[in-house]
């Protein structure tokens, strides 16, 4: 999900039961969350802090990176939102840097 505030964060917790829900308030402001995610349950999942690019106050883009494992079977998913007024090239720049970190560790990925 993209586009969240800070009012519903506790209503979107608690909409679908049986999935964790994780997300993501911006550095840069207080305008709301950018990034949400639902995640069922039964999977073990854990919100990885090394893949995330970009966390300080002047960022200009939010971004939320979750392993996720059903037995042996691991993939990373990745949620990301690029403020419109924020460049091109160091939201490139950046996401490319973890991609590569995330490819590093040979487990398959999905960015959104």
């Amino acid at each position: 999900m993209s586009e969240i505030w800070p009012y519903n964060i506790e209503f979107y917790g608690n909409i679908l039961p049986g999935y964790a829900f994780h997300y993501v308030l911006p550095s840069s402001s207080s305008a709301g969350a950018r990034i949400g995610m639902y995640i069922k349950s039964k999977y073990a999942q854990v919100v990885v802090n090394d893949y995330v690019f970009c966390s300080s106050i002047n960022c200009q883009h939010e971004n939320l990176w979750i392993e996720i494992a059903n037995g042996e079977i691991k993939y990373s998913i990745g949620g990301i939102y690029r403020h419109p007024n924020g460049l091109v090239s160091e939201f490139s720049n950046n996401f490319e840097r973890t991609l590569h970190k995330i490819s590093q560790r040979n487990i398959p990925y999905l960015a959104i």
